[in-house]
């Protein structure tokens, strides 16, 4: 037994070794998928919010041809205050619009924003199994070092 315990004991520390390193691989690449789904998050976001101010927009305008309908089958339509508030209509539409977009990019950016914070985070766990790792290689070095240069000078 004694002949086995040493190779046993460096197989088992580099097992644990490459244990680390995968286990910080692995971390990287979940924390690069979730980032990627978060990007994704954050387009249809923008992509919903454009929909939505085409929406509003749209809205608006029908708005707009009513109003004016209704003005024009009361005879009036063409005096100042049918004037201001078809502008006002108009001025409400597109802040609508507008809010819709803002709202939209605010959301996207919050969702680039955890991308690049998962992506930070997996490439801290990364770093860190691979500090493991070398800290239990040196770690195993230091405790067993007399024992494998004894084992190396017998073969």
């Amino acid at each position: 037994m004694g002949a086995l315990a040493l190779p046993l004991q460096v197989a088992s520390a580099g097992l644990t070794i490459l244990g680390k390193i995968n286990a910080g691989q692995a971390a990287a690449a979940q924390a690069e998928a979730q980032a990627a789904y978060q990007r994704r998050e954050a387009g249809i976001r923008r992509a919903t919010a454009q929909r939505a101010a085409e929406e509003a927009h749209r809205r608006s305008e029908l708005q707009e041809s009513r109003y004016r309908a209704v003005s024009a089958a009361s005879g009036g339509g063409g005096d100042g205050s049918a004037r201001s508030a078809l502008q006002e209509l108009a001025g409400l539409g597109r802040y609508n619009a507008l809010a819709q977009l803002a709202r939209g990019e605010v959301a996207a950016q919050g969702d680039e924003f955890y991308a690049g914070l998962t992506r930070f985070r997996g490439r801290a766990s990364r770093r860190a199994a691979n500090l493991g790792a070398l800290q239990e290689g040196v770690s195993f070095a230091g405790q067993h070092g007399g024992a494998i240069e004894n084992y190396l000078r017998r073969t």
